[in-house]
């Protein structure tokens, strides 16, 4: 349509242009066509003005949706860009899923937001759900993880929303059953140095050991219903995607 404004626009310039030259002649001679040139002139030189109001304001449109559709081609990719940074669980072909869905309390058996299983973090922030209402966090690498309750978070993938830390830090090995997490941990104050922790989901009490029999002797008198064998956090993030 804006071509053929501009089309339109063209014919009657180019008629205004010759109509004014044959009414100057016209007045100067004094001609009878004057008068006819004259208002050949007037209906051109009006035309022309609309045509070229309709042109400008077809390419106007034009550019506004060139513009609108580049704005939503960039949006669309940063957007799409943006959701590949986040982590997400595979919610139909992970094992470690299914198996955390049977550990759920009785309380809150099928109330569990899905958002808790299948959020696993942004960027270098990585989360990894545990029995609900628990997860470990780690920051900038799988080394090190952080343990947290969760049960009043409702939105899991946002700051600050109500996520509490267990005081059970510098994780880097563990294994959980649905009543308690066996965590080999660093020491805070000597990096080098670990210790063995025992964490009781129900009470959130902690229990602490220096030597791996005497965790594997007390998860045996807890009733621990899986083989002690640990997952690094690296490991346990890759069961879940």
């Amino acid at each position: 349509m804006a071509l053929m404004w501009l089309i339109f626009t063209f014919i009657t310039g180019l008629l205004t242009l010759v109509s004014v030259i044959f009414v100057i002649i016209g007045f100067a001679n004094a001609t009878k066509s004057k008068w006819t040139w004259l208002i050949v002139f007037l209906s051109s030189l009006i035309a022309m003005v609309v045509f070229l109001s309709l042109t400008v304001s077809a390419f106007v449109k034009k550019a506004k949706k060139f513009g609108d559709d580049f704005e939503q081609t960039v949006y669309k990719s940063y957007e799409k860009s943006a959701y590949n940074d986040y982590h997400f669980a595979d919610s139909t072909n992970s094992k470690q899923l299914t198996l955390l869905r049977l550990l759920e309390p009785k309380d809150v058996k099928g109330s569990v937001p899905d958002q808790f299983y299948h959020y696993l973090g942004y960027l270098e922030y990585y989360r990894m759900p545990l029995r609900y209402p628990y997860s470990l966090h780690c920051n900038d690498y799988l080394e090190n993880g952080t343990l947290y309750d969760e049960s009043n978070v409702s939105n899991f993938n946002v700051n600050d929303n109500g996520e509490k830390e267990c005081g059970v830090d510098y994780i880097t090995e563990f294994t959980f059953d649905e009543n308690i997490l066996i965590a080999k941990a660093r020491h805070a104050t000597d990096l080098k140095k670990f210790s063995y922790i025992i964490y009781h989901f129900e009470t959130g009490e902690k229990e602490e050991f220096t030597d791996l029999e005497q965790v594997k002797l007390r998860a045996f008198a807890l009733q621990f219903t899986r083989q002690i064998k640990f997952n690094t956090c690296q490991n346990y993030f890759d069961l879940l995607q």
